[in-house]
């Protein structure tokens, strides 16, 4: 019979009773005393949120198809628990992230525990994968709205799970990981990178709109200059599944390559945390034997800047004693290279990240065989900004959008970049064979711009674009933008096919080679893309952020001059993290803009800054010529970068936050603004 609390009220009397005549209460007789029956236990719910490594302090909502909901905070280990009597199958558990540095996870359960049971059940990314199989639009936190659990059936995750156990068949074999696996209720040890924890080390596993993209990082992509070959990749719907067509990861790089990297990510991590303990003052220090100095080689080089430099923000912004979390392999370019992600922080608001790059066998090792943070031993800077943008121009009424999908090429004359270059020629995946030509612009020699894509060799340029679209959304439409503008230097000769973007999805490399006037080569290096760019069709299915009414009306004319701006915005249910606010604008006399970190919240301030840092004014939109847009730039997580820009006019189109804005080039072609 169903447990109550009448049933727990009658065991507690009999309990009193039996204990009341063992101990002789009821007169001098003997025999056997009559044992009680157990007290039944709750049901409930355990397991993990984790993607690899334990989602600490993670925020867990769960809710049923009838809208009832309960949510608790993860321990620091990822574990959660909670009862589930007040439950109806099916529900929902989501668990977001609190520093807002990795995307959320949700899990479907179809099936509850009864009285005195516990189901245990696991948060991942796999989970999550499964997840995007049984929601209708592909996007897997559709499911975390009651109304549309209604219609999930426990056939369809079993499908779902059959069509990812065959797809992962390779890998789950090679962590030790049985055939027929239950990817919600298996054991897992969250940070053990054994088996289970050891697959999801594997994998990136992040949204794709209509879907979730899978990329096997035991198979990168091929480091070759027209890279055609992507690493093993695929996108998990319900189209998917029905197809039932897998193709199998391969295993790729041995797995004790894996081990050996993350057991010296663990052994860093250690000495991270010394060096946090130190005073801020003296954490950087250029000296032999110094605790976070030593963090990376003597010969650290990354895109031209040393260890200090790359570190400086985020050994300036860490307090003392702060415990770093478990480091995250974001992705492999070789057997022999590796991005890794470090940071603190257990709320957004005092997060602090950075990317590095550990190389093995490179010759700025000190050990042989042994991975070491080196950089990418590069003494240029440049790099790739990978984006998908929504734009919306409210300048008309109704205002438009369009999405755009494209890469920002990064180059600027400036020191420490050879003085004598005069033209930089791109080569790699989606551009032309010919190669991308990049020039100094004609009135702004110190930055590089798009010139042509026949490869033809130029001094300099008319040019004013430094992003080259791989594909457009025609206005308030979810299909490509017709007529395609493939003459235009700055496109692609057609719109982003679903085999381009597979390629896209796999962190290929682009060549940039330097020419000075007489045309004699001056060097050359590539960078990777540090995420995956899609299709702009895609843009609808993500979920974007909304400036509110008093936000919008700062870019209609007339808008007076300010030298700050107030800007606010609503979060959807489950979006992703603003990282931060940009400001642009211009007049006919200069251009303005400013940056600020968001920290997680839903409003900022923006102030005007001049490009040497000084306060300033944004210009006043009181004339066709002036313009302004406002951009919240997402958080990055090396899946799909986004930025949601509206502007005041149709004059300037897909402006990409960039170095323009007070920035530097980081790791891999990033950059870090400096607001």
């Amino acid at each position: 019979m169903p447990f109550s609390l009448t049933t727990l009220r009658v065991a507690v009397i009999g309990f009193f009773a039996v204990v009341l005549t063992a101990c002789g209460g009821g007169g001098g007789g003997g025999g056997d005393a009559p044992v009680a029956a157990p007290i039944p236990t709750a049901a409930k719910i355990s397991g993990y949120a984790a993607h690899g490594d334990p989602m600490s302090g993670a925020r867990i909502t769960a809710v049923d198809k009838n809208g009832h909901q309960t949510q608790i905070i993860a321990g620091s280990d990822g574990a959660f628990s909670f009862p589930t009597a007040d439950f109806a199958a099916p529900l929902s558990i989501v668990a977001e992230d609190a520093a807002g540095q990795f995307e959320n996870q949700i899990v479907v359960v179809t099936d509850l525990p009864g009285t005195g049971e516990v189901f245990t059940v696991n948060v991942t990314p796999l989970t999550t994968a499964i997840a995007a199989a049984l929601a209708t639009s592909g996007n897997p936190f559709d499911l975390a709205l009651p109304a549309n659990l209604t219609t999930v059936q426990a056939g369809n995750v079993a499908a779902a799970q059959a069509f990812l156990r065959a797809q992962l068949a390779n890998l789950l074999a090679d962590a030790g990981v049985a055939p027929d696996v239950n990817f919600i209720s298996a054991a897992l040890v969250p940070g053990s990178h054994s088996g289970l924890d050891q697959v999801l080390d594997d994998l990136k596993i992040s949204s794709a709109g209509s879907g979730v993209l899978i990329v096997n990082l035991r198979h990168p992509a091929a480091d070759t200059n027209n890279n055609d070959q992507p690493a093993e990749n695929f996108i998990i719907n319900s189209s998917t599944v029905a197809a039932n067509t897998p193709t199998p990861f391969s295993a790729g790089i041995p797995s004790s390559e894996i081990d050996a990297l993350h057991q010296r990510l663990a052994a860093l991590n250690q000495q991270l945390t010394t060096c946090l303990a130190q005073d801020v003052a003296t954490r950087i220090q250029d000296v032999a034997g110094s605790t976070c100095r030593t963090l990376a080689v003597p010969g650290y080089l990354d895109s031209s800047y040393g260890f200090e430099s790359v570190m400086a923000d985020f050994f300036n912004n860490v307090a003392i004693n702060s415990i770093p979390r478990a480091p995250s392999l974001l992705y492999l370019a070789s057997e022999n290279e590796a991005m890794v992600e470090f940071s603190v922080g257990e709320q957004v608001e005092d997060s602090q990240r950075v990317i590095l790059t550990l190389r093995k066998n490179s010759t700025a090792n000190t050990q042989p065989n042994m991975w070491e943070v080196t950089g990418n031993q590069s003494p240029f800077v440049g790099g790739t900004l990978c984006h998908l943008a929504k734009i919306t121009d409210v300048s008309t009424s109704p205002a438009v959008v369009t999405y755009q999908s494209g890469i920002t090429f990064l180059y600027s004359a400036s020191a420490p970049n050879p003085s004598n270059v005069t033209t930089v020629k791109i080569v790699g995946p989606g551009l032309p064979s010919a190669g991308l030509i990049l020039a100094p612009g004609r009135y702004n020699a110190s930055a590089f711009f798009i010139d042509n894509k026949t490869g033809t060799l130029v001094t300099s340029t008319l040019g004013q674009k430094q992003t080259f679209l791989f594909d457009a959304t025609a206005t308030n439409s979810s299909q490509s933008l017709t007529p395609w503008p493939g003459g235009d230097p700055a496109w692609a000769d057609q719109p982003l096919t679903k085999s381009m973007e597979s390629i896209l999805a796999g962190h290929p490399s682009y060549t940039f080679t330097l020419y000075d006037a007489s045309q004699h080569q001056v060097g050359s290096f590539t960078r990777r893309l540090g995420s995956s760019l899609v299709q702009a069709t895609r843009g609808p299915e993500y979920l974007w952020d909304e400036l509110d009414g008093a936000t919008i009306g700062l870019l209609i004319h007339p808008s007076p001059a300010a030298q700050s701006l107030a800007i606010g915005w609503s979060r959807p249910s489950y979006g992703p993290s603003v990282n931060y606010v940009q400001v642009d604008s211009s007049n006919s006399n200069e251009s303005i803009s400013g940056a600020t970190a968001a920290n997680g919240d839903a409003a900022t301030t923006v102030y005007a800054r001049t490009s040497g840092g000084t306060l300033s004014q944004f210009p006043a939109l009181d004339t066709d010529y002036n313009y302004r847009s406002i951009s919240l730039v997402y958080k990055s997580t090396l899946t799909v970068d986004r930025i949601s820009q509206w502007h005041s006019s149709q004059q300037i189109m897909a402006i990409i936050p960039s170095d323009s804005s007070g920035g530097s080039y980081g790791l891999d072609g990033t950059i870090t603004l400096t607001p």
